[in-house]
């Protein structure tokens, strides 16, 4: 009985620091990797009441978690198809109208649809229903994800069987890699007017919770024109407004659309 229970005591303890050593490497593991991403990162001005944290990343301006989860790793190493359909642009310039445009163009029964003039649905309704906001509907956000978003996630890209629709407001060069290589997928980059741009922008700051921009329209203006760093906001917005546009000036990108408004 004296042995049994000497024989439990060294299993319980062997369980014990074994579970102890496997926490203690993760825990390491962890930190490393952390290390091993700060490393790419640097420090940047952190916009005053913001309850974002940012890093310059690849010379580009990122909140700070997507760097930290590993996700930018991941989203270079996604593997895109040569039926995949990428819109690209700086917010604010039309992504979600030109992904609208795509959509109907690849699923022409829902323009008919929508043309019905049977439907008892007013034009607001219809036009709520294309873009997801009917309960039981999926919203464009799911059926055309951004890469950088947590919702639905790189996973779930992964894991989608078919020709994707996918939307980014990041540089080329931190696309995946095989859009670079040129290996697969078609890429749509949007341009818009940048007085358009910067009108919309500043609307979009004032009501996103996570910036609450609450200069005048005219110094938002004047520090998105000329870069003056008076304002850590547009330093980062004029940034990445910068780094963004020069990314797609380049003719190896296979497929360039422009839209102006005017």
């Amino acid at each position: 009985m004296l042995k049994k229970i000497e024989l439990a005591s060294r299993i319980a303890s062997l369980i014990l620091t074994s579970g102890v050593v496997f926490v203690l490497y993760s825990v390491y593991k962890r930190y490393m990797r952390r290390q091993e991403f700060q490393a790419q990162c640097t420090d940047t001005p952190q916009i005053k009441n913001a309850e974002v944290s940012l890093v310059r990343y690849k010379d580009c301006v990122l909140p700070e978690s997507f760097v930290m989860s590993g996700m930018m790793a991941e989203l270079e190493a996604l593997e895109t198809r040569p039926g995949d359909v990428l819109v690209a642009g700086f917010p604010r310039s039309g992504s979600i109208w030109l992904q609208e445009v795509i959509y109907l163009l690849k699923n022409p029964a829902e323009l008919a649809a929508g043309d019905d003039k049977s439907s008892d649905l007013s034009d607001e309704a219809k036009l709520l229903k294309a873009m997801g906001a009917v309960p039981g509907m999926q919203s464009m956000d799911v059926i055309c994800p951004y890469l950088e978003y947590s919702y639905p996630g790189l996973k779930d890209i992964a894991k989608r069987e078919g020709s994707r629709m996918l939307k980014t407001h990041l540089p080329r060069h931190l696309l995946p890699r095989s859009v670079e290589e040129g290996r697969s997928a078609k890429v749509l980059f949007i341009h818009r007017n940048p007085k358009d741009v910067t009108v919309s922008y500043y609307h979009f700051s004032r009501a996103l919770t996570t910036v609450r921009f609450r200069g005048s329209f005219d110094r938002f203006a004047k520090h998105f024109m000329k870069g003056e760093r008076m304002d850590k906001l547009m330093v980062v917005i004029r940034s990445h407004y910068v780094v963004v546009i020069a990314s797609f000036q380049c003719p190896t990108v296979h497929t360039t659309t422009t839209w102006r408004a005017t």
